[in-house]
C-alpha cells in the first residue's frame, strides 16, 4: 500500500521428522539430516489498516536414502499459525 509501513512478524519454524516426505524412509541413525531454510512470505489478516506479514524461515531436511529435500508441510504450517500467533491478549 502506498505511504504505509508493513509490519513484519519473524519466525523460524522446525520439527523433528520421523519419515521422508518422498521415499517414506524412516529416520533411524541420521538418514535424514536438517539442510538449512527456506523463507516464505504469508500475508496475515490485519487488524489494523497496515498490511501484516510473516517471514517464516521453514527448515529444510536431506534424505540420505532417496537423495532429496523436503521441507515442513502446508498442514503443519496451519497448525502452527493458528495455534501460536493468533491468541487474543488481554
Amino acid at each position: 500500500m502506498k505511504g504505509k509501513k508493513p509490519k513484519v512478524f519473524y519466525d523460524k519454524l522446525t520439527y523433528h521428522p520421523t519419515h521422508c516426505a518422498n521415499c517414506g524412509m524412516e529416520n533411524n541413525s541420521y538418514s535424514i539430516i536438517k539442510y538449512g531454510y527456506k523463507t516464505s512470505r504469508i500475508t496475515l489478516n490485519s487488524t489494523t489498516h497496515y498490511p501484516t506479514y510473516l517471514e517464516l524461515k521453514k527448515q529444510l531436511f536431506y534424505c540420505k536414502d532417496c537423495q532429496t529435500t523436503f521441507s515442513v508441510s502446508s498442514a503443519c504450517i496451519e497448525i502452527y499459525l493458528t495455534a501460536d500467533l493468533f491468541y487474543p491478549i488481554w
